[in-house]
C-alpha cells in the first residue's frame, strides 16, 4: 500500500470529467507500458491510498476512490501512486514478506522512480516525483493523516522516504531499508 495502513477518508472529492479521463489515459498508458500489470480504481472506497494484489495468476492495481479522486492530488501524485503499486508487481529485490510475490515499500520506490519512470514517459507520460511527493503531502495533511508513522520500514518514515525518493539512486535493493537494519539488526 502507498501509505502502509494509513486509512483518511476524502470527503471532497474531484469526480469530473477531466479526472476520469486523465484516469482513463493513466490506465491505458499503465497497460502499454506494463501489459502485465491491471490498473483500476475502487470507486467505492473513501481511503486515501492504494493496494497492489493479485488473484491466482493476475496482477492489479487498485487506486482507492479516496485517493483517485482527492482533489490535491494531481496527475503527478496519481502517476507515483500507480509507478508505485506496479513496482510492488515488478521490482526485483526483496519482498513484503518471505511468502510474498510482491516487493517491499522501499523497492516499490526505487522502482517508480527508477524503471517505472523510465517506461512510462517513454508511453507520453512524465513524472515530477519532487511535485507529486507535496501533493500527497498536502493531501494528507489537510485529510488530518500524519504522514510518518511509527513502523518497521523506512518508507514509513515520511521524511526519509522523501528525500530517498529525491535522490539519486544508488546501486540494487538487495534487502529492505529497515530502521533495525540501521543498527545492526536483522
Amino acid at each position: 500500500m502507498l501509505l502502509g495502513s494509513l486509512a483518511l477518508a476524502t470527503r471532497e472529492q474531484d469526480r469530473s470529467s477531466e479526472r476520469r479521463s486523465f484516469l482513463d489515459q493513466l490506465f491505458q498508458t499503465s497497460r502499454k507500458a506494463f501489459p502485465e500489470v491491471e490498473a483500476l480504481v475502487y470507486e467505492a472506497s473513501t481511503s486515501f491510498n492504494a493496494q497492489a494484489f493479485c488473484i491466482g495468476s493476475q496482477k492489479f492495481v487498485a487506486l482507492f476512490g479516496g485517493l483517485a479522486f482527492n482533489r490535491r492530488l494531481g496527475k503527478d501524485g496519481l502517476l507515483f501512486a500507480t509507478l508505485h503499486e506496479i513496482g510492488h508487481h515488478l521490482a526485483p529485490g526483496p519482498r513484503l514478506t518471505a511468502t510474498s510475490n510482491l516487493s517491499c515499500d522501499c523497492a516499490a520506490d526505487r522502482w517508480a522512480v527508477g524503471q517505472g519512470q523510465d517506461v512510462i514517459s517513454s508511453c507520453g507520460l512524465a513524472l515530477d516525483i519532487k511535485s507529486a511527493l507535496e501533493q500527497i503531502e498536502t493531501a494528507v495533511s489537510e485529510l488530518g493523516g500524519a504522514l510518518s508513522v511509527i513502523a518497521d520500514c523506512l518508507c514509513s518514515d515520511w521524511a526519509r522516504r522523501k528525500a530517498a525518493l529525491t535522490s539519486p539512486l544508488p546501486g540494487p535493493l538487495n534487502q529492505c531499508e529497515r530502521i533495525s537494519n540501521l543498527f545492526g539488526k536483522t
